[in-house]
């Protein structure tokens, strides 16, 4: 009996103790405010409100906050529509707030909450001067990044990174997302469900993948033509900036059902390709009109040895103004010529030049 009651004394402090753990109890005063006004705690997310009291003697003020073990959240004390403190408070928290209706105030028991009271102070200091200058910015962009840096699982960077002086991001550069996705990695192994770390992922991604397009965009050649991107007759997709890059190029547009398109493939392309191939020189030949079954069969009916590409669209033809069949254009040293004479001469003296 003894036993069973040594038993049921622990289950009761157990249950005890972690009833007391499925809250944060945040006191404080609220200086220079009346009694009886009322204060609302509002959780971050769309700012819901999730207790209120009244404030006692001399500005006094308790909030009991229900939270599941192990969640993280920010919190924020309201006086009507001023926002007087925030917070991030997890269960079994206990915190004091000195505040007023100034928008200053202090906070004990948690040093989560006076970093985040100290970061967002110092944001509210730099955003209230009346002539803000670029090194003043600059200071504050690199107290920020030791912050994040020094504290690399604590969800107070979160905020941090989303701070703005006015519409200007303090973190607006997109290689500031290499820094978020670390810091995202790093505050995922503590809060691997959080949704601001969630946010955080999203926002850094978002940054890496600009500055992977804008490293792309810097790398690509800078063409004088509109590129054509088309899939031949076994399904692989060739592009004319790919072909141009090895080299001059003959651009050729044509029917495959038209018998003097096919006669022109044979009587000027070929011979062209068969003396200039070796020295670098390729075709890239778009069909249009034709469906795509008589194209394939005209393909391998004439054994060109060249790229054959089908448009069914006739967007390319679009993009270069064709208006008759055949049409030629030579892409050479990043140069188009649109070339008049397609007699098997008239290619050879343009490629000559």
């Amino acid at each position: 009996m003894k036993n069973f009651r040594i038993f049921c004394l622990a289950a009761l402090l157990a249950l005890c103790s972690a009833v007391s753990c499925s809250r944060a109890d945040v006191s404080g005063v609220v200086s220079n405010a009346p009694e009886g006004t009322e204060l609302r705690l509002k959780r971050s997310i769309i700012l819901t409100t999730v207790d209120s009291v009244k404030l006692g003697p001399d500005g006094r003020f308790d909030f009991k906050v229900k939270m599941p073990k192990g969640e993280r959240e920010f919190y924020y004390i309201y006086m009507g529509g001023r926002k007087l403190s925030s917070l991030i408070l997890s269960a079994g928290d206990k915190v004091s707030v000195q505040c007023d209706t100034t928008g200053m105030w202090t906070v004990e028991g948690s040093e989560d909450c006076s970093d985040l009271r100290d970061n967002e102070l110092a944001l509210t200091a730099l955003s209230a001067r009346k002539t803000l200058k670029y090194k003043d910015y600059v200071a504050h962009y690199r107290q920020m990044m030791k912050y994040v840096v020094g504290h690399p699982y604590s969800l107070v960077c979160v905020p941090v990174f989303f701070q703005t002086i006015g519409d200007v991001p303090v973190f607006g550069q997109n290689y500031d997302g290499v820094t978020m996705m670390s810091i995202a990695d790093s505050l995922a192994t503590v809060y691997p469900s959080s949704l601001y770390v969630e946010m955080l992922r999203n926002e850094a991604q978002k940054r890496i993948d600009v500055m992977k397009m804008n490293s792309m965009m810097d790398k690509a050649p800078v063409v004088n033509y509109p590129d054509v991107s088309l899939q031949d007759q076994n399904g692989q997709t060739h592009t004319l900036t790919e072909a141009a890059a090895a080299g001059p190029v003959l651009l050729v547009f044509w029917n495959a059902s038209a018998v003097a398109d096919k006669m022109f493939n044979q009587d000027v392309l070929r011979p062209i390709y068969d003396e200039y191939s070796a020295s670098g020189l390729s075709i890239y030949q778009v069909g249009l009109l034709t469906a795509k079954a008589p194209w394939t069969l005209a393909v391998r009916q004439q054994a060109m040895p060249w790229t054959n590409v089908y448009d069914q669209e006739a967007s390319s033809a679009v993009l270069y103004g064709v208006e008759s069949l055949p049409a030629v254009f030579l892409v050479k040293d990043n140069q188009l010529t649109t070339l008049t004479d397609l007699s098997l001469k008239g290619i050879k003296k343009a490629l000559g030049k």
